[in-house]
């Protein structure tokens, strides 16, 4: 008995009538009706495909750990062509040659007047048209949630920073319903995700001693984040290297940085006004912040911080820190500016 004595006698049994209308067609019109069912093979062919697949299939059960790989590095770009990705993996995986293989019963099942559904009609030409179809539907639903999501999310966006907060609320909810119907697995689904996230979390986590408790936390975080990211960093690099063309030639400079943060972006600038030729100038630096949540004095901490360094290097240093919620609220005499002096 062959290798598919079982299952050609049960598609036997199943498509009778349609081997029956198959019997008497000509090989070239089972040609066509293999390319009309969306196969790239010839009714000549079917007997060599069906080896290489039984040696495929010897393989796979014999030696699994020889197609691990094909996972990854295999493509099958055109899953009608079977005959040539067939040949493909056998030329990846080269397997012993199995001689003693006989192929007695693939004449009767390959015979052209006696092939049944179990070749020609696996998928129906209606099928083939339907799935492309669906296929193409779902994708464009995809894009227009897709496309619908980033407008809401940009749009809750505003809502949070103008203060409308129950119609953000609301978006929050239309936007959670958008991600379940795009993928949320990679591209814009999941970029949306992390930022309804925070968005959420701006909106719903309570005010107060709930973020008093985070704030060092997030001081760390901050920090790791700027060593990991070169975005910052870069941006930070580009600012200095203008600076310091600025201050070429000066001897007392300052600098008004209206968002201090941390101040990461001044030991750099400290360390090259350090290095210049001639000697560093005299630097003087304003950091502008918002009020500390915890009570602390975080603008002192990062002038104390950087005057450290600078004292290491040699930088005469003077820091000023002004607490300030809104830009606003920064007054010209906060700043003293001495006219005599390059500021930046």
């Amino acid at each position: 008995m062959g290798p598919y004595d079982s299952s050609t006698s049960g598609s036997g049994i199943s498509s009778s009538s349609s081997s029956s209308s198959c019997a008497g067609k000509s090989p070239d019109q089972m040609d066509c009706l293999l390319a009309g069912g969306g196969y790239r093979v010839r009714s000549s062919e079917l007997r060599r495909v069906g080896q290489h697949l039984e040696r495929l299939e010897k393989v796979m059960v014999n030696a699994p750990s020889q197609i691990s790989h094909l996972g990854n590095d295999v493509v099958h770009h055109n899953p009608s062509d079977l005959g040539t990705w067939v040949d493909s993996l056998l030329s990846d995986l080269n397997p012993p040659e199995y001689s003693d293989l006989r192929y007695n019963d693939f004449g009767p099942i390959l015979d052209p007047s006696a092939v049944t559904s179990a070749w020609t009609e696996y998928l129906t030409p209606e099928q083939q048209r339907i799935i492309p179809q669906h296929l193409t539907v779902m994708t464009a639903m995809e894009e227009d949630s897709s496309i619908r999501l980033v407008h809401v999310l940009m749009t809750c966006a505003e809502c949070v920073q103008g203060g409308e907060f129950s119609l953000a609320c609301s978006l929050i909810d239309e936007m959670q319903d958008l991600l379940t119907r795009v993928n949320v697995g990679c591209g814009i689904g999941k970029v949306a995700c992390y930022f309804i996230d925070a968005l959420s979390r701006r909106l719903f986590t309570p005010q107060g001693v709930a973020l008093v408790g985070s704030t060092n936390e997030n001081e760390i975080l901050y920090h790791h984040f700027y060593e990991a990211s070169p975005y910052l960093k870069f941006a930070h690099f580009t600012a200095n290297q203008a600076i310091l063309e600025a201050f070429d030639g000066h001897d007392c400079v300052h600098v008004i940085d209206f968002n201090l943060m941390h101040g990461l972006q001044w030991p750099a600038l400290i360390q090259a006004l350090a290095l210049r030729p001639g000697g560093p100038p005299v630097l003087r630096l304003t950091g502008i912040g918002p009020p500390s949540l915890d009570g602390r004095d975080s603008l002192r901490e990062t002038g104390v911080r950087l005057a450290e360094l600078a004292r290491s290097v040699n930088v005469q240093f003077a820091f000023r820190g002004i607490v300030a919620s809104r830009l606003e609220d920064v007054k010209p005499l906060m700043l003293q500016v001495a006219r005599k002096k390059l500021w930046l």
